[in-house]
């Protein structure tokens, strides 16, 4: 924090570090200051999609339900594929039983994250072949937040990890595998074949 009001200290309009404060501040259930960094943001930058987003969690932790609704709206017109704004809007229309609209936002959520996690998962496929390997973890990694119950995913990045000598990481991989799809008898072989195997 003490670097970030340095940061803004010697330039007011600094976008990230308006928008890196207020999330510590949210994290610090102060809503009401975080709010106004995500205000100044996007009065400098009307159409920044994470200030909009963060702004309606602010909105929400002070319950005000209505504007928190329009600022997580606006969010998910600037970025149609990300399944933040949905979830969000999902719960506060949940909490204002507004179900049949809750439910329509929960869907869109869902199929934004699985589009992106596909998307992420052809991506790490690509630099795999050419052979950006640090590149194809981190777009594997990407994949499963997304669509954390595919089991390839794990399968992937777990075989990608001990090509790598990273073992130790691919044994948490798919031990996550596991858990998050438990009756893939592929992930619990392989898991069980690295364990077996690794010093």
């Amino acid at each position: 924090m003490t670097h970030l009001h340095r940061a803004l200290d010697l330039d007011p309009d600094y976008v990230d570090a308006h928008n890196n404060l207020g999330k510590i501040l949210l994290g610090m259930g102060k809503p009401t200051e975080a709010e106004a960094h995500f205000r100044r943001v996007i009065q400098l930058h009307p159409t920044n999609f994470e200030a909009h987003e963060n702004l309606g969690v602010a909105l929400l932790q002070q319950q005000q339900l209505d504007e928190a609704i329009a600022e997580f709206q606006k969010a998910a017109r600037l970025k149609t594929d990300d399944p933040e704004p949905h979830k969000n809007l999902a719960d506060v229309l949940e909490a204002l039983h507004r179900l049949p609209e809750a439910r329509q936002e929960r869907a869109l959520a869902t199929a934004s994250a699985e589009h992106l996690g596909e998307t992420h998962f052809r991506i790490a496929t690509a630099l795999q072949s050419d052979e950006d390997l640090d590149g194809a973890i981190k777009h594997f990694r990407k994949s499963i937040t997304y669509r954390p119950n595919t089991a390839e995913t794990y399968l992937a990045l777990g075989k990608l990890l001990v090509e790598q000598n990273r073992s130790a990481e691919a044994v948490i991989a798919l031990r996550q595998g596991t858990e998050a799809v438990p009756n893939d008898l592929r992930l619990r072989n392989e898991l069980a074949r690295l364990l077996a195997t690794s010093p």
